[in-house]
């Protein structure tokens, strides 16, 4: 009898090791990681994975850093903004005079027929990239994600107008990470604005995150050039010698933390002053030239010159049309 009790007792001793065992399987599986598939994206090879991004996402845009959106959409090829190899001062005597829109280019090398409507309007035709229907390539793979980034911050111009609130924006907007991906910065330095006071201190923590990364800086520099029209205005050795200690710390900083391998190109309306205080200031160099679409903005030059009627209230006016009026005097 005690036999087959101890006999019973082994058997149901080992079914519940049995039982424990399969238990234990199921937590070790449960504590597994999980195998997971790879999208079929990541697949292909890298150049062809790049030429699919192309398709999904902006590239070769001005992007203003206090409003950044995205949208591919609104643009044709023409359209399209590239960024090397401008026109060069050293080209040209005359190089200013330039105005055709053939001879616009960019950073990039490739001619850009940018038309007046696009500098005009191109803010108002972008919209958020973070709406959820145009970022879902985003969300495929941490791997996919980080290529697409790179190329949506390595890729496109970002501009800032340092004499405002630009330093503020590209901290706020733009995480660490995603500063230290961009590739290309247009800034633009008047005498004018909220942050444009001598004795404002240069956020150089910010710049030395973003400036050794840059393939490409452009700054346009706008000196004062002619006293102001109020009462008891500034001289314009006064207005000048505070653009100077307004602007020196900022091209200083940019002189401490760029790399030898960025390409600095500076438009300063041919001002001699300011241009010889970048040079001054950039140890590694830099280029005057003419930037086309800012910077003709800026200083009022070609198709934005007083003369262009862009500035007037019935809008631009031609040959014809003021012989007209002349004769009807």
């Amino acid at each position: 009898m005690e036999d087959l009790s101890r006999a019973v007792l082994a058997e149901m001793f080992k079914k519940r090791i049995a039982v424990l065992d399969e238990k234990l399987g199921r937590l070790k599986k449960l504590n597994m990681p999980r195998e997971t598939s790879v999208p079929g994206l990541l697949r292909l090879p890298i150049e062809l994975r790049l030429q699919i991004y192309y398709y999904c996402i902006p590239r070769k845009r001005i992007i203003d850093v206090a409003n950044p959106r995205f949208n591919t959409q609104w643009y044709s090829v023409d359209r399209i903004i590239d960024f090397k190899a401008v026109w060069d001062n050293t080209e040209s005597e005359n190089l200013l005079d330039q105005t055709d829109s053939e001879d616009v280019q960019d950073f990039d090398g490739t001619q850009d027929e940018t038309s007046l409507e696009y500098v005009q309007d191109f803010d108002d035709h972008l919209f958020d990239y973070g709406n959820p229907t145009q970022n879902s390539i985003l969300l495929v793979s941490k791997h996919i994600s980080e290529e697409v980034l790179n190329i949506l911050y390595g890729e496109n111009i970002f501009k800032l107008h340092l004499h405002g609130e630009g330093e503020y924006f590209i901290r706020k907007n733009f995480t660490d990470r995603n500063r230290q991906r961009m590739r290309y910065l247009l800034l633009i330095a008047r005498p004018m604005g909220v942050s444009y006071t001598p004795e404002k201190t240069v956020d150089d923590t910010l710049w030395c995150s973003i400036l050794p990364y840059l393939k490409g800086l452009r700054i346009i520099l706008e000196q004062p050039v002619e006293v102001g029209s109020y009462y008891n205005a500034p001289t314009l050795e006064c207005e000048m010698a505070d653009w100077v200690n307004w602007v020196r710390p900022l091209l200083q900083c940019f002189g401490r933390h760029l790399s030898i391998q960025t390409e600095v190109q500076i438009d300063c309306d041919g001002r001699a002053e300011t241009g010889a205080l970048a040079k001054e200031c950039l140890p590694y160099g830099c280029r005057e030239v003419r930037c086309r679409h800012v910077g003709d903005l800026v200083f009022k030059r070609g198709q934005f010159s007083w003369e262009s009627g862009y500035w007037d209230d019935d809008g631009p006016i031609n040959s014809r049309d003021a012989d007209g009026d002349w004769a009807s005097d």
